[in-house]
């Protein structure tokens, strides 16, 4: 009896270790946030581009996009070290509910103003789900026409405080504060 007690326990104990080190918004890789469960998978990286005309000409493949109740939820998953979240994550997400808001092939449906990027850490592999607001079509077309700015000389390029951004920008060689 005694040892089983003790097999209880030390099955207790590792129980709560494993749990311990977690924080309220990371979770095991299978489980999705609540507002997800039950949803039916409506598109899982797609083979082919998604793509519409409007506000702009726009294509992309979606990591995940959720139905429920004739509502598309966005899902986009992003693996890094650090639990944050960047403002191009939320364009690029923005971008695909742009598409189903506006394709053709997806008017049947609601697209919610809300998407999720779900962050798995490259080091632990615990997964964290962070529910991001959606950019409008009209804050896209301002986006998207700063860009054509840019890329026809007529705009000034900004410096951005993510290193990794300024590394891969097509406007380097203008910017006048490059980060080293």
């Amino acid at each position: 009896m005694g040892i089983v007690l003790a097999g209880i326990a030390l099955l207790l104990l590792l129980i709560v270790l494993s749990v311990g080190g977690r924080s309220a918004d990371q979770q095991p890789r299978h489980t999705l946030p609540r507002e997800l469960q039950g949803a039916k998978l409506f598109l899982c990286e797609p083979k082919e581009n998604i793509a519409t005309l409007k506000p702009f000409p726009l294509h992309g493949r979606p990591d995940e996009v959720y139905e429920r109740d004739g509502e598309l939820v966005v899902l986009d998953t992003k693996t890094r070290s650090k639990d944050r979240i960047y403002k191009a994550d939320v364009v690029k997400l923005s971008g695909y509910a742009a598409i189903l808001r506006n394709g053709d092939a997806f008017k049947r449906y609601r697209c919610a103003p809300h998407g999720f990027i779900r962050l798995v850490n490259r080091d632990t592999g615990w997964v964290s789900f962070h529910r991001v607001a959606l950019l409008s079509d009209a804050e896209l077309i301002k986006i998207n026409n700063r860009r054509l700015a840019l890329r026809a000389g007529q705009a000034d390029p900004r410096f951005s405080s993510n290193r990794q951004y300024c590394r891969g920008c097509g406007q380097r060689q203008r910017c006048t504060r490059v980060a080293a």
